[in-house]
C-alpha cells in the first residue's frame, strides 16, 4: 500500500487485508456503488491517482461537505484510493448514507461516453465482495445504486427516469443502472468473487527476497514512507504489486 496526501492506494487483492486492519465500529449494511461523471476517463493519465483524489476532496468541502464524500474510489487501472475515513457515514446517498460504504468508481458511465476497462471492472468487482464477505452482508440486498433512490431520500429499488435522483452508476454500469442489469451482470460476478480461493502468487516477505528489479522502488518507496510493512523488517508484497509500482515509478509518479 501507499500513502499520499492522507490517502492509501492498494491493488484490489489487498482489499480484504485492508479492511482487516481497519475494521470500523459502525455497524455497516450497505455498499453504495456510484460513478464520478465528472472526472471521466480524460481526466486521467495513469499517475494523478492521489491528484485526482484531492481535487474531489477539495470540491466536496466547497460544497460544505466534513470530508470527501466516498470511501474508495477505484481508478481506471483497477487501482484503489481511499477516501473518507471507515468509522464516518458517506455524504453519497440521502437516505442511504447510516451504515453505508460509498464507493465512487472514476469516470461516466453514461452510455456513450467511458467504457469500463477490464481492469476496472475486476477491481470493482473485488472490492464490493471483499467489503460483502468482511461485514457478512448479502450482496443482492445491500448493494445499492445511486439511480434507485430520489433526490430527497425515497428508495425506489430501481431506477426511474422520472424519478431517480441521477442516473448514477451510469446507464452503461455492467450493462445498466437498472435492478435488473445488476441482477444479472453485476451480482453474479461479485458472488464468484466472494468465494474462497486459494492464493497461488508469488510473495516476497523481505526486501532481500525480491528481485533486483524491484529494489530500487522498494527501497523507495519505504524511504519516502509511502509504503508500510508489518513490522521487523516484513513487506510481505505479491509480485503483481511491485511490478505495478516499478511501472508507476518508472513512469516518474513517485519522484526522485
Amino acid at each position: 500500500m501507499i500513502e499520499n496526501n492522507g490517502f492509501l492506494m492498494f491493488r484490489p487483492d489487498e482489499a480484504e487485508s485492508f479492511l482487516a486492519e481497519h475494521m470500523p465500529k459502525r455497524k455497516i449494511r450497505l455498499v453504495q456503488l456510484h460513478h464520478t461523471w465528472s472526472p471521466a476517463y480524460k481526466h486521467f493519465d495513469g499517475r494523478n491517482h492521489f491528484t485526482r483524489q484531492a481535487s474531489m476532496r477539495e470540491s466536496h468541502l466547497a460544497r460544505g461537505f466534513s470530508d470527501i464524500a466516498q470511501h474508495f474510489t477505484v481508478f481506471p487501472d483497477g487501482l484503489i484510493v481511499t477516501g473518507r475515513s471507515l468509522e464516518k457515514d458517506p455524504a453519497g446517498i440521502v437516505g442511504a448514507n447510516s451504515g453505508a460504504i460509498c464507493i465512487e468508481n472514476f469516470g461516466n458511465f453514461d452510455t456513450g461516453w467511458d467504457v469500463m476497462t477490464t481492469e476496472q471492472s475486476e477491481a470493482i468487482e473485488t472490492l464490493t465482495a471483499a467489503l460483502c464477505k468482511v461485514f457478512g452482508l448479502n450482496p443482492e440486498t445491500a448493494i445499492t445504486y445511486h439511480a434507485w433512490w430520489t433526490a430527497k431520500g425515497q428508495a425506489l429499488g430501481d431506477y426511474h427516469p422520472a424519478k431517480s435522483a441521477k442516473t448514477c452508476p451510469g446507464t452503461a454500469f455492467f450493462g445498466g443502472n437498472t435492478r435488473d442489469a445488476f441482477l444479472k451482470n453485476l451480482l453474479p460476478r461479485i458472488k464468484d468473487a466472494m468465494q474462497t480461493k486459494e492464493e497461488n502468487e508469488v510473495r516476497y516477505k523481505y526486501y532481500d527476497d525480491m528481485p533486483d528489479w524491484a529494489k530500487p522502488t522498494i527501497a523507495k518507496l519505504v524511504r519516502k514512507g509511502y509504503l508500510v510493512g508489518k513490522g521487523d523488517g516484513v513487506l510481505d508484497l505479491t509480485e503483481d504489486m511491485i511490478r505495478v509500482w516499478a511501472t508507476l515509478d518508472n513512469a516518474g509518479l513517485y519522484g526522485e
